[in-house]
């Protein structure tokens, strides 16, 4: 009875340590994020609003104009660098 008890711990012991071991190295740790902002059709700022981003200089953020009423901002985010901790990455 003993033995069968330990076999069952033991084995459940090894698949805990290999799950976790296969989860650690199949999380991503960088995500790409983009947002699409669209100004109200009477309105023409969508490029003066995306010059104000970029002359915020983030790095790992990049602001792509589409259209006059359109614009993109994009991050690279890397998580993994700590508890809570998420950090901008050069794109």
């Amino acid at each position: 009875m003993f033995r069968n008890v330990a076999a069952v711990v033991l084995v459940a012991f090894l698949g805990l340590v290999a799950g976790v071991a296969y989860a650690a190295t199949v999380t991503p740790t960088s995500y790409e994020a983009t947002t699409a902002f669209t100004v109200p059709a009477y309105s023409r700022d969508a490029i003066r609003l995306a010059a104000v981003a970029r002359s915020q200089h983030v790095p790992g953020v990049r602001v792509r104009v589409i259209n006059a009423r359109a614009f993109n901002v994009t991050g690279q985010i890397r998580s993994g660098c700590g508890p809570g901790m998420t950090v901008f990455a050069p794109l």
